[in-house]
């Protein structure tokens, strides 16, 4: 879901880069100062000011990605003739707990139930999966660049397993005897980051025969037809193993309880005891 461009001539953009994060986060800070359009703490949260029809009008992150996902249902459901209830909604590889949870709460507020949240170099993937009617086993990097976020996610595909080996891990890109390079989303199209792209990897020649604007959207209604019980050929084998794309746990001296790049599901459990007292009364364990 590329919430670059917004409706209702707001003259936003980018709500996509804050959503999920606080005020004083450091990102959403240096996006600040970029901004045609006043963005204020409110609740710890980054809202947009805007003129609106004569009037000042407020809104969140949220507020904004959610007339996107609207107006997306609203076309959707006037190509089909039929009324839209559920969504997969993709989110670029990054995104922590919070930022998914807040494009969750997007759909909430659309009046979309959101079947799953997916990763957009994942659907990517799977795009070119069935694309490409992989026969064997292919490792396939997918350099994801839109507008506004930047993904890579290195992947195997054989016989319809769709196994995410890393996410933005850039040590690993150079070790797994890599079959194929992706260029997703509008912004691979530039030249300059198509030869670099291509040089980083010794000239290889890189993939262009999917649409780069489509190929998150494909892979993600293909997962979406999955949920809803499709039974086709091309989707009744296929098998989609992700990764965290952050280390989860608690703050304590012995470090994150899920490492990145842990497949999911997971589940990991341990016991914790107090490490020692700090000058404020809290403890550290």
């Amino acid at each position: 879901m590329d919430l670059v461009c917004l409706p209702l001539d707001l003259g936003v953009f980018d709500a996509k880069r804050s959503i999920g994060r606080k005020f004083d986060d450091g990102e959403v800070q240096a996006d600040i100062k970029h901004f045609p359009f006043k963005v204020f703490n409110k609740g710890f949260k980054p809202y947009v000011r805007v003129q609106y029809r004569g009037e000042d009008k407020e809104f969140s992150p949220e507020d904004i990605s959610s007339m996107v996902l609207v107006k997306m249902k609203e076309t959707a459901e006037s190509h089909l003739g039929d009324t839209i209830n559920n969504a997969v909604v993709t989110v670029p590889a990054y995104f922590n707990d919070s930022q998914r949870q807040a494009t969750k709460d997007t759909g909430t507020i659309s009046g979309l139930n959101v079947l799953r949240i997916i990763n957009e170099p994942t659907t990517a993937a799977i795009a070119y999966g069935l694309d490409k009617k992989v026969v064997g086993e292919r490792n396939v990097l997918i350099f994801d660049l839109g507008g506004g976020t930047f993904n890579v996610s290195l992947l195997t595909i054989e016989e319809g397993i769709f196994e995410v080996k890393a996410t933005a891990a850039h040590p690993v890109i150079r070790h797994p005897g890599l079959h194929e390079v992706v260029l997703v989303d509008g912004s691979s199209r530039i030249p300059r980051i198509v030869k670099l792209v291509s040089n980083f990897f010794n000239d290889k020649e890189l993939h262009k025969s999917m649409n780069p604007d489509e190929a998150v959207a494909y892979g993600a209604a293909v997962q979406a037809a999955i949920l809803s019980g499709d039974t086709s050929k091309k989707t009744q084998d296929l098998l989609i193993l992700d990764v965290a794309p952050v280390s989860l746990g608690l703050q304590t001296t012995a470090g994150a309880l899920i490492k990145r790049n842990t497949i999911v599901q997971t589940r990991k459990s341990e016991i914790f005891s107090r490490y020692s007292d700090r000058a404020d009364g809290r403890h550290v364990l």
